[in-house]
């Protein structure tokens, strides 16, 4: 069997994003649960409680490159932080996740 060419990206996609899902568990034990997959995009939200959630989502230049993007969803300060590589993208959502350090 042969991949076409989408369908090996779509696929090497899926496969950078549990890469990912299971970097953040690996960490993070008690995100089981928080992990939301979207079932058609290579993109992942993690639950944050009463914040908006962290969203990593694989994204493709005009010229074929891509890589990934941690943003983290908020009313008051939005924040996109781009990712070359599925443990560069662990990591940035994972340093999303740790409480701010002036929070109460």
């Amino acid at each position: 069997m042969q991949f076409t060419r989408d369908l090996a990206v779509a696929f090497g996609d899926w496969l950078e994003r549990e890469q990912i899902r299971r970097a953040l568990l690996a960490e993070r034990p008690e995100l089981e649960g928080e992990l939301l997959l979207d079932p058609e995009r290579p993109l992942l939200r993690v639950l944050r409680g009463g914040s908006g959630p962290v969203i990593v989502a694989r994204v493709e230049e005009a010229d074929g490159e891509g890589g990934w993007l941690v943003g983290v969803a908020s009313s008051l300060d939005p924040v996109l932080r781009e990712a070359s590589s599925p443990v560069e993208a662990a990591r940035l959502a994972l340093e999303a996740l740790e409480p701010c350090p002036l929070a109460g």
